[in-house]
């Protein structure tokens, strides 16, 4: 298990308990750097959205309707 850090991963800034973000990426940072795209984010959000929508949204085939 990974020990929690209390400094932002990418400034080094002393982080607070209201003031530490935990990313998806597994890396604690300030409020500066807590979106993904300012501290370079190995996490890939776009797939992770992608999969969780199939998981959650199933395909729904109803019957078809007979010809007449």
């Amino acid at each position: 298990m990974k020990k929690s850090s209390k400094h932002c991963f990418l400034c080094g800034k002393k982080t607070g308990l209201a003031t530490s973000y935990e990313c998806r990426c597994g890396n604690n940072f300030c409020a500066t750097h807590r979106y993904a795209e300012t501290h370079d984010c190995t996490y890939n959000y776009k797939s992770a959205g992608r999969r969780f929508l199939q998981e959650t949204n199933p395909i729904v085939s109803a019957p078809k309707l007979p010809k007449i």
